[in-house]
């Protein structure tokens, strides 16, 4: 399923003391997972979302992206990502946070200021006031790795 880092099939017997690396072992993940797909995936297809689910023992959320097309790249550069990816995982974010912010963080279109007002592209903003830690703790630094994967995607686009 998921494997450890092929060296080679001679470095992986020096390694591993086999030829193919061994997989990981998924039942030792204990935070909880949220995954997401689309059906128009060829390098993730739904089958495999389904073995990779039965593995974890802690999947919280199995979302099916709701349209057809949504495929690998759309995760980071369709142009309604947001409504149909990106307002899902915030809501799982606030919901698994380790951290109560005041107000929740909310997810929003912005029209882009630097493009021109043809182009139909649009920005995706997270808001929210400065966190503070929370007793009732379900994921530990969620919010800074959700962060960086927001301003990572930014930057892309």
């Amino acid at each position: 399923m998921i494997r450890q880092y092929d060296y080679g099939w001679v470095q992986n017997i020096i390694k591993y003391l086999k030829m193919v690396p061994p997989d990981y072992d998924l039942s030792r993940v204990l935070l909880p997972v949220a995954l997401y797909y689309g059906k128009n995936d060829l390098l993730v297809g739904t089958p495999d979302v389904d073995r990779l689910a039965e593995k974890l023992p802690n999947v919280v959320k199995k979302h099916l992206v709701d349209n057809d097309k949504f495929n690998h790249g759309d995760f980071l550069i369709a142009k309604d990502v947001v409504p149909l990816l990106y307002s899902h995982i915030v809501d799982v974010v606030n919901e698994y946070s380790r951290f109560d912010p005041s107000p929740p963080i909310t997810s929003t279109f912005q029209p882009s200021s630097n493009r021109d007002s043809s182009s139909s592209q649009t920005w995706f903003s997270i808001s929210t006031q400065p966190a503070t830690p929370s007793s009732s703790s379900k994921f530990s630094n969620i919010n800074c790795w959700f962060y960086s994967v927001i301003l990572l995607v930014k930057l892309l686009l």
